[in-house]
């Protein structure tokens, strides 16, 4: 199975990590995402401190199945058609930030 969605979205962006299977993204390699917000990477609280992502951040792709589930044809039960689920793990590291340090 290929992992049709992940390479879609990544498009040749990102650098192969030194842990297998992994790629680094930097924050502007994010473009097909287009629905996030330009904020969408810290969080501030009304006192002007947070928490923003430590760029760059590593995300893996995971392919599995579907859990295997029975429907009924003519009366008896078979086994339903399973279809593969694209996922990914992303280890993202946190820093504090301020309004000072988010640019």
């Amino acid at each position: 199975m290929s992992l049709d969605v992940w390479r879609f979205v990544t498009c040749g962006k990102g650098v192969a990590s030194e842990h297998r299977g992994n790629h680094l993204f930097e924050k502007d390699q994010l473009a097909r995402f287009k629905y996030l917000p330009e904020d969408w990477w810290y969080y501030i609280n009304q006192d002007g401190e947070g928490v923003a992502v430590d760029f760059p951040f590593m995300a893996r792709p995971v392919l599995s199945w579907s859990p295997q589930k029975f429907t009924q044809k003519g009366g008896k039960l078979v086994k339903a058609a399973r279809f593969p689920i694209e996922k990914v793990c992303l280890t993202i590291i946190r820093r504090a930030c301020n309004t000072d340090s988010i640019s």
